[in-house]
């Protein structure tokens, strides 16, 4: 799915035992604008303009994401469970991602 909504926050790292290879990760504040899915892809994400999600983003992400506050960005993520989201490792903040495209504007 992908998600387009403004950062609010950014985590300190958190530590990810449980992931192979990797061993922190951060977590992004946003307020939904918009969510669409990816063709193809079932999408289990079905959050509401204005709703906040927590995406926990790739280890070594932190340097950037302070710079991220305020702005808009589209995301592709993935739902684990309930309450647990995951962006895709093809994002990054200059170019967008192959599956949702570039970021919006400021």
């Amino acid at each position: 799915t992908c998600v387009t909504g403004i950062v609010l926050a950014c985590s300190q790292p958190i530590a990810d035992k449980k992931a192979e290879g990797v061993s922190e990760r951060t977590q992004l504040e946003l307020k939904v604008e918009a969510t669409h899915a990816v063709a193809g892809v079932k999408s289990l994400l079905h959050e509401n303009s204005g709703d906040t999600l927590l995406v926990m983003m790739p280890s070594g992400f932190r340097a950037t994401g302070k710079s991220l506050l305020g702005r808009k960005v589209t995301l592709p993520v993935r739902m684990a469970k309930p309450g647990h989201y995951f962006a895709d490792p093809d994002w990054s903040p200059e170019k967008g991602s192959a599956r949702c495209g570039p970021n919006p504007g400021p």
